[in-house]
């Protein structure tokens, strides 16, 4: 009965961070790269590594400030960049889906680029 609060916190955690969608953007990043029209593996590579980097940047940010900031307000700030980048990739794919091109238009394209690095930076700054 003492830790029941704590328990439900850490359980609801764990949930949300499987179900934040981090995994599955970094596992299709290929695929939506070449959706952008970016067929090359020159870009697919450039944009892995630049994902890369933006984790390992905000990480190291994380750490350093963790103090001040604190991890509530990492969590909820967190979330909140996955939650809004999560929605503007469900914009750019609708607007693909809607359109007569193959390719997004560079707009959503340059959308989906946001969200992508987003949702990792809300990732590594959040979990």
């Amino acid at each position: 009965h003492d830790h029941r609060r704590q328990v439900s916190i850490a359980v609801f955690l764990a949930i949300a961070q499987q179900f934040c969608g981090h995994t599955n953007i970094l596992n299709y990043a290929p695929e939506i790269v070449r959706q952008m029209g970016l067929d090359s593996k020159h870009y697919t590579l450039g944009f892995s590594i630049l994902i890369g980097t933006v984790k390992f940047v905000v990480t190291l940010f994380v750490i350093w400030r963790i103090e001040f900031l604190g991890r509530r307000s990492l969590l909820i700030g967190g979330m909140g960049v996955i939650a809004a980048s999560t929605l503007m990739l469900t914009i750019a794919f609708w607007n693909q889906e809607h359109g007569d091109e193959e390719y997004m238009t560079p707009a959503s394209a340059a959308v989906s680029l946001v969200a992508m690095i987003g949702v990792a930076a809300g990732y590594a700054a959040s979990f």
